[in-house]
């Protein structure tokens, strides 16, 4: 029914680990979708000797579809596919026990993006490029100081995050062409001047709020408009990748590291011409350059990235279904509804089990990523 789940590919005398990536929740051009608040990316790590386990486990479940896709199923199939993310996410447990060599670990990111605007605006604005020649050292000195990040990230989404009138003029610097988006840029920059992000060092505030007064607006709007020209709705996306997948990769080389291992990434050939393009990009610079054995620019477990037809490889769909159950209960546990978990019928038997089996799978997986030694699932909340 289904092709190989691994690609027969070896580097030196390392292992090679297969890691599996699909989406869930970036259909549509607008980060303020109330139909769509998660982002979640990410999916599955196995090793060789996990293939007899999965495809045992699709045979017992007797899917009758070509392909496992999480969205298209009904609500029975959606369940089957939920006791299957929670067999694997057992399995995981397992390996991390040591009480089985197979290796299979979730990788995951789970974003809300509202969030997401936020860290957009940190990182376009507060970046050295755009900073005049007298702040350059400050704003580098300050990039490379993780705790400043950290503390301001959270100051900025108290600003923002609850403010819609602030986010809409966010997402607009992301996804549209609103000629008033100088005014959007400026207003979001005097906010930022309100923050106090060195209350006991006056001086560094004070630098802060003079780096803003100078920074170079139009720097940032070209930048922040030129991602995607052609296609500007989906300009948004191609930042979502960038910030995503920067999170996510770090995670799966220190997985590479501990294991000594060689990780070779696995993504969904039919997404989006943004993500084919950054795929090759992050290829091409980072990852699979004649010299990046010898000399890593960012990762050197993490070895080259493969776009592929999920019809073609159960691994991605897989990850579909980890992807889109994990969206589906962050979606359900919020109180909305979904095309399966419909209002009309709370209550009923089917709608109950599916409810459960979504709890439980994702109950599982949040105990097991809080016990890792890994970071097995990366918030952007």
């Amino acid at each position: 029914m289904h092709q190989s789940l691994y690609h027969p590919i070896k580097r030196g005398k390392l292992k090679l680990l297969n890691y599996y990536i699909d989406e869930s929740g970036n259909t549509g051009s607008n980060l303020l979708d109330e139909d769509q608040p998660y982002f979640v990316y990410g999916g599955l790590i196995m090793d060789d000797n996990y293939k007899e386990k999965i495809d045992k486990y699709i045979s017992n479940l007797k899917f009758k579809a070509d392909e496992l896709h999480y969205k298209k199923m009904s609500i029975k199939l959606a369940k089957k596919a939920n006791d299957l993310s929670l067999k694997i996410a057992k399995d995981a447990n397992e390996f991390q026990q040591l009480k089985t060599p197979n290796l299979v670990l979730p990788f995951l990111i789970v974003a809300n993006k509202k969030t997401i605007l936020c860290e957009q605006l940190q990182y376009a604005i507060f970046d050295s490029y755009y900073a005049p020649d007298e702040f350059k050292p400050f704003i580098d000195m300050l990039s490379f100081n993780q705790n400043f990040i950290v503390i301001l990230s959270a100051l900025i989404k108290k600003k923002f995050i609850h403010n819609n009138s602030l986010l809409i003029k966010l997402n607009n610097l992301f996804a549209t062409k609103d000629t008033n988006l100088k005014q959007d840029l400026e207003d979001c920059i005097q906010v930022l001047k309100t923050i106090n992000i060195f209350p006991e060092n006056p001086n560094s505030q004070k630098k802060y709020e003079q780096f803003l007064n100078k920074v170079n607006r139009e720097d940032i709007l070209y930048d922040l408009y030129s991602k995607d020209s052609k296609n500007r709705k989906m300009a948004y996306s191609a930042e979502l990748a960038s910030l995503t997948v920067s999170a996510l990769f770090t995670e799966i080389e220190k997985l590479g590291k501990a294991l000594n291992d060689n990780i070779y990434v696995h993504a969904d050939g039919d997404t989006k011409q943004y993500m084919n393009n950054y795929w090759k990009e992050l290829n091409k610079i980072a990852l699979n350059r004649p010299d990046a054995d010898n000399n890593p620019i960012i990762f050197k477990y993490v070895k080259h990235i493969d776009t592929s037809d999920s019809k073609d490889l159960l691994g991605i769909q897989l990850a579909d279904i980890l992807c889109g159950s994990t969206n589906e209960f962050l979606k359900i546990k919020q109180g909305m509804f979904t095309k399966r978990y419909k209002r009309k019928n709370v209550g009923s038997k089917s709608q109950e089990d599916f409810k459960s089996s979504l709890c439980k799978n994702f109950q599982f997986l949040y105990n097991l990523a809080t016990t890792s030694d890994y970071r097995l699932i990366t918030c952007f909340v």
